[in-house]
């Protein structure tokens, strides 16, 4: 369960888990500045350390930073800017435990009328990442990713999907990946506010492995 106040740049948001977790978060925007946000948010009971985001967004740009309000804190930070069509970014990560660079990541992605690209080189250097998305007509989309270990095993992961809208406007998607492993999402809204969705995986090579199956039914007041 999830409840949220507004009022003008402040906000409020507390949420309940199904374990009895609860969580809170507060929100400020326009702080200062028009595109500056402060955030802080803590669960209770007390599993984690509360932690501190302040993000800057204005055209062209987009800077977030976050730390771990507790002992050993943690700095993650991110950057993105673009121009026209091309974006870029990467993002670091800083643990004070550990004495160093946790991980770091870079990537580039170019966006078409129809279609887009993206790279990433992330995990410090030790994993590439291409993908590819292509719009084939107003209802259908297409999408491929290679993702390349250069560490331990140096495995390579292929990955194909497509997407379709239907006359009546339920979405389906089909991914399939080279280890075999084929899943399908079958996705409808039933009103504004109402949304049931259907899944399924199931790994081709190994048919006597039992297939997962998931429904999902969200309401949005």
């Amino acid at each position: 369960m999830k409840a949220v106040y507004d009022y003008e740049k402040y906000s409020v948001e507390a949420t309940i888990s199904h374990l009895g977790k609860l969580g809170l978060k507060a929100t400020v925007t326009d702080l200062f500045t028009p595109g500056l946000k402060l955030s802080t948010g803590a669960s209770v009971p007390y599993t984690s350390a509360a932690k501190l985001t302040v993000g800057y967004s204005r055209p062209h740009l987009n800077v977030s930073s976050s730390v771990d309000l507790g002992p050993g804190p943690k700095v993650d930070a991110s950057l993105t800017t673009g121009h026209a069509d091309l974006t870029v970014g990467g993002d670091c990560s800083y643990d004070s435990g550990k004495g160093g660079v946790d991980k770091w990541a870079l990537g580039a992605g170019y966006t078409a009328a129809d279609y887009q690209v993206g790279l990433i080189l992330g995990d410090k250097g030790e994993m590439a990442k291409a993908a590819l998305s292509y719009k084939l007509n107003s209802r259908t989309s297409a999408a491929t990713e290679v993702r390349k270990n250069f560490k331990g095993d140096a495995s390579t992961l292929f990955t194909a999907g497509i997407s379709h809208r239907l006359e009546n406007g339920s979405l389906v998607k089909t991914k399939l990946d080279n280890n075999g492993l084929m899943s399908c999402l079958w996705q409808q809204d039933l009103d504004k506010t109402t949304n049931l969705a259907l899944s399924a995986e199931a790994d081709l090579k190994n048919l006597e492995k039992s297939a997962k199956v998931g429904v999902s039914f969200e309401i949005n007041g």
